[in-house]
């Protein structure tokens, strides 16, 4: 038994969290893996080109992760769909991971799920306010920076932003160059 099919086996194995399981993937009875697994029998070629297939598909998903996770998360919450989706586009052409959500409730729910690194959030929304989101968020515990995007500019709109802890005031349409210095570098 060549020591590179057993220790492809012995890694499948653990991945797949047993012996039992790695059979069952692989289509044979576990009696025939650990005589495998015990360097008593060989492996089939066409098993072990399924037992490859399984280790690429747990790498590549390794190397996925890994890279989602090494990119800052980005979420745009805006009711406007069109304005939601042009900063989500100016953002991912600069090459961040965002997603977008169209109200208060449902921008809750995503940075629930996702944690963010930033939002950019639409002040006035027909279900919840930004600022309202904004602080649900942070008595939540999420410490996403926090960027108004919004069409109202107003004295008494920067300053209930910056009271309420948000990093930044944009106004609509966003200035992609404003962008620069408020998303995090990517890794």
């Amino acid at each position: 038994m060549n020591e590179t099919h057993l220790k492809a086996l012995h890694r499948a194995a653990q991945l797949e969290g047993g012996v039992s399981s790695l059979a069952s993937r692989l289509g044979v009875s576990e009696q025939s893996l650990l005589l495998w697994m015990d360097a008593k029998a060989s492996v089939p070629p066409a098993v072990f080109l399924k037992l490859v297939d399984l280790l690429l598909a747990a790498d590549m998903s390794g190397l996925q992760a890994r890279d989602a996770a090494a990119q800052p998360r980005v979420l745009v919450v805006d009711d406007d769909l069109g304005g939601a989706y042009s900063l989500a586009r100016v953002i991912k052409q600069m090459g961040h991971a965002v997603e977008t959500a169209t109200s208060g409730a449902a921008a809750l729910e995503m940075a629930r799920r996702l944690r963010p690194d930033v939002i950019f959030l639409d002040l006035r929304m027909p279900d919840m306010d930004g600022v309202s989101v904004a602080e649900r968020l942070r008595a939540e515990g999420l410490d996403a920076q926090i960027i108004a995007a919004t069409a109202y500019g107003s004295e008494e709109d920067r300053l209930r932003t910056a009271l309420a802890g948000f990093k930044a005031h944009l106004l609509k349409p966003v200035d992609p160059k404003s962008l620069q210095g408020l998303l995090p570098p990517r890794s």
